[in-house]
């Protein structure tokens, strides 16, 4: 029966054929004459409400889908006989009731079709939205409750760090009993002998043959403080993750309950709230596409600047001056950390906004932001660092550690030094954000956005 409709669309037959209540599917050869009497009604009332212009808009109670034709009875003298009697008798078949659709489709009702239809498509976009949004959220717990897991073993983990300790004294003490190229040793453990016990414990445990003892207790005790340093901050990390996590449950939660009585366009702007807030508290991340609507609102920006110049020549000039997309924090003393963003970006912070008693940092051996501690007027000069105290210095390092692909580490090794001692590599080799460094000292610091002393 859809197939047999020619010259309307398919979800206007769709509508109509629903609304005399006949199924889609039906062959024409097994339609009734109550059948054909009732279609005939429904296009009749279709062709009165186009000359009449008697539009009724509406969504219907799902939500998705709409409609502007009521589907009304004609006036009846625009109803034959034949009609007529065919209607009476099928009313008189099903009771009196009319087909299913014919008295106008439930739901929320509008004034105008254009205020139907974007009504329409804003519910739609919020149900995009929302269910992007929901996604994200799920996706972002995964991620959270990956890193708790993560961060209990590494606690698990440090529990045995004093055993560490333990074996590196003992080869220490015992390094004459200790044969050159063995595996395995077996010590006198002096730790756990107890009053009245006649010999003295024995400790087992496997070394490196290519080590001598010393260089074997010292490897102990290197992995002894790492495993004591990653219990400090594993704490620190894992109190962040589960309440990262713990936000994100409430969010999910606040995500189920948007407020959807007051409209559509209202429900879409509390849910960009939502979303806004959650991009700023680092739970979620920001749409790529966000991201490319910020880049063209910003090349429309250019483009209207170049259009007012009146085709002035611009000579392109490498400024000193601050631009607000670099990352700018205030140390807790108050000195200004600035960061870039990119590797263009990197440039401008080094090579154009930084000074040469300024402090540069950079995670060491592995990508990430230039970031340059700036320093005042008058620092010493022949001193690295100047006037900038150790805690500026480490607030700055572990910024430059957490904006560098070690971010996920606990603890980054970070290089500074001062600009005067770096130097651009040779033109054949250069590319953006390439330095070389001719002095540099490093610090071992635990990674942080330290968004609290960011500078809007």
């Amino acid at each position: 029966l859809l197939q047999a409709y020619q010259g309307l669309s398919p979800a206007l037959v769709q509508q109509m054929v629903s609304a005399a209540g006949i199924p889609g599917s039906e062959p024409l050869g097994s339609l009734s004459a109550a059948d054909w009497a009732s279609l005939s009604r429904i296009w009749k009332g279709w062709l009165w409400a186009l000359a009449d212009g008697n539009f009724d808009a509406v969504i219907e109670g799902d939500g998705m889908r709409y409609a502007v034709v009521p589907w009304p009875s004609p006036p009846a003298d625009l109803l034959g006989s034949t009609e007529n009697s065919a209607e009476n008798e099928d009313d008189e078949k099903s009771g009196g009731e009319a087909p299913p659709g014919a008295g106008g489709a439930e739901g929320q009702r509008f004034d105008s079709v254009s205020a139907c239809v974007s009504a329409y498509y804003q519910a739609l976009a919020f149900s995009e939205a929302h269910g992007r949004l929901c996604q994200e959220v799920e996706g972002a717990m995964g991620g959270q409750r990956a890193k708790i897991a993560s961060f209990k073993k590494r606690i698990e983990e440090a529990k045995m760090a004093e055993n560490l300790k333990i074996h590196g004294e003992a080869l220490l003490v015992n390094k004459h009993l200790v044969k050159p190229g063995a595996s395995h040793v077996s010590l006198p453990d002096y730790a756990s002998l107890k009053e009245g016990d006649d010999e003295v414990p024995m400790m087992e445990f496997d070394i490196d043959p290519m080590l001598s003892a010393a260089d074997n207790a010292a490897l102990f005790f290197k992995r002894f403080k790492k495993l004591v340093r990653q219990d400090t901050a594993s704490e620190r990390l894992l109190v962040e993750a589960t309440k990262a996590l713990t936000d994100l449950i409430q969010a999910q939660g606040a995500l189920s309950n948007v407020p959807r009585a007051d409209g559509p366009a209202r429900a879409l702007a509390a849910l960009r709230t939502m979303e806004e807030s959650l991009v700023a508290r680092g739970l979620v991340k920001r749409r790529a596409d966000d991201d490319a609507e910020q880049a063209q609102e910003k090349a429309r920006a250019v483009g209207l600047e170049k259009a007012r110049s009146s085709g002035k020549r611009k000579i392109k000039v490498r400024g000193r001056g601050k631009v607000p997309e670099f990352l700018r924090f205030k140390t807790p003393s108050g000195l200004e950390v600035v960061a870039g963003k990119s590797s263009r970006q990197n440039d401008r912070v080094t090579w154009g906004l930084a000074r040469d008693h300024h402090l540069w940092f950079h995670a060491r051996g592995i990508g990430g932001s230039h970031v340059v501690l700036l320093l005042p007027k008058g620092s010493d000069k022949g001193v690295a660092g100047g006037k900038a105290k150790k805690e500026d210095i480490i607030f700055a390092a572990r910024v430059a550690a957490f904006y560098s692909k070690a971010r996920a580490d606990t603890r980054v090794d970070v290089s500074y030094t001062e600009r005067r001692h770096l130097r651009q590599p040779p033109q054949r080799l250069r590319k953006p954000g390439m330095v070389m460094i001719t002095r540099e000292e490093v610090v071992t610091v635990a990674p942080s956005d330290c968004a609290d002393y960011r500078i809007d």
